[in-house]
């Protein structure tokens, strides 16, 4: 069976591969079985498209691997839990399609750390 999709930055956040958003090549994308705990892996072509051959019926859990530590949240559109179930040995499991999406702003808070007690030490500003 195989189970595959393709990867791409949703900045619109609709699901759908629009003009202006782009794909994203040699993302790893891992499926680990609930039943063996096996995981299988695929990568994204040149076109964002991975490719998954499991060797048994069940459900597998997708996910896409951040290697880059890009700051996104990857999903699978309209999969909340990313689970996925073979039936028959043999069928594919199509458009399990990765969406990143981005949070606007910034995702770090800065704290200095500095008290008014710091027994035996003088403070330099």
């Amino acid at each position: 069976s195989t189970l595959s999709g393709s990867v791409f930055v949703d900045s619109n956040q609709n699901c759908t591969l629009d003009s202006a958003e782009y794909i994203i090549e040699y993302a790893y994308v891992t499926a680990t079985s609930a039943v063996t705990g096996i995981t299988y892996y695929g990568i994204t072509d040149w076109n964002g498209m991975y490719n998954i051959t499991v060797d048994d019926t069940g459900t597998y859990n997708l996910q896409m691997a951040n290697y880059e530590q890009q700051c996104a949240n990857y999903t699978i559109c309209g999969n909340q839990s990313q689970n996925v179930t073979i039936s028959v040995l043999g069928a594919p499991s199509l458009n399990n399609n990765f969406s990143a999406s981005y949070t606007s702003g910034y995702d770090l808070t800065l704290h200095p750390g500095w008290t008014s007690a710091n027994p035996g030490f003088q403070k330099e500003y």
